[in-house]
């Protein structure tokens, strides 16, 4: 298949597209740990719609959900943070590739870079592998274990705690439910905080109910 440099773009790319341009490894494991592109659409625009300019993808993977959201949103800056580097490399092929100007991605670990030069944040469950069955995980060339699993939580959620105050406000903005961690502290965005999955999700509910419908097999084949 024949790909154009603006083939993110196009409104009719479905999960079968995209995963097809990644390898076999990636495409298998896509539904199981990347963002679908109905709801990396959804992510953009809200995004967009809050006014965010630049936002950070905790633990990016191979670009999914930042190189549909870049597309959807071109006024926002996407950066997408990835601890594997053979996936930071696949992500940044396909950025190429769609010759989007928008996003970047960096090999390093999300839960420890700083939130001062964001303005938003999107984490599509990605501490949920530190307790999947060894049979499950992706691979095994980074930690994983439930004793990573919560210290990464603990430090997203100090990283949130310090972001820079126009991240915070006393009420809840309009349109943004109030957001818990899984820690039980209580923060209220201003600027737009997604988490598509989890057990209590600091989220924009938009982005949260079509996660939801598509975890649970509820929403049209994409």
């Amino acid at each position: 298949m024949r790909f154009t440099p603006g083939w993110l773009r196009d409104p009719l790319l479905d999960d079968a597209t995209f995963d097809g341009r990644m390898p076999d490894l990636l495409r298998l494991a896509s539904r199981l740990f990347w963002t679908p592109v109905a709801v990396a659409r959804r992510m953009g625009s809200l995004f967009a719609l809050h006014g965010a300019q630049r936002v950070l993808d905790v633990g990016s993977g191979p670009g999914k959900a930042c190189l549909v959201a870049a597309a959807a949103a071109p006024a926002i800056r996407f950066v997408g943070v990835e601890q594997r580097s053979g996936l930071v490399a696949i992500a940044q092929g396909l950025a190429a590739s769609a010759a989007l100007g928008n996003v970047e991605f960096r090999c390093a670990d999300a839960t420890r870079t700083s939130l001062d030069s964001f303005d938003g944040a999107y984490l599509f469950n990605p501490f949920a592998e530190n307790l999947f069955s060894e049979a499950k995980r992706f691979d095994h060339s980074v930690e994983l274990s439930e004793r990573r699993a919560i210290g990464d939580l603990l430090q997203m959620e100090g990283s949130l705690a310090r972001a820079r105050p126009a991240w915070l406000s006393p009420t809840t903005a309009s349109g943004a439910a109030s957001a818990t961690t899984t820690t039980q502290s209580t923060l209220r965005p201003r600027a737009p905080t997604f988490c598509a999955s989890g057990a209590r999700p600091i989220a924009l509910q938009g982005a949260v109910d079509t996660s939801s419908r598509w975890r649970n097999g509820s929403s049209p084949r994409w």
